[in-house]
């Protein structure tokens, strides 16, 4: 669960990797989230 894990909604998370996303300072996959090179 993202709570237990980061202790933020599930809302916050999401914007959070969908601001990194939109920055390319992370990349996204089907079984992980990676910090960009």
């Amino acid at each position: 669960d993202i709570y237990e894990r980061f202790h933020v909604s599930k809302k916050v998370y999401k914007r959070a990797v969908g601001d990194l996303y939109k920055k390319r300072l992370i990349t996204v996959s089907p079984m992980s989230i990676r910090l960009a090179e």
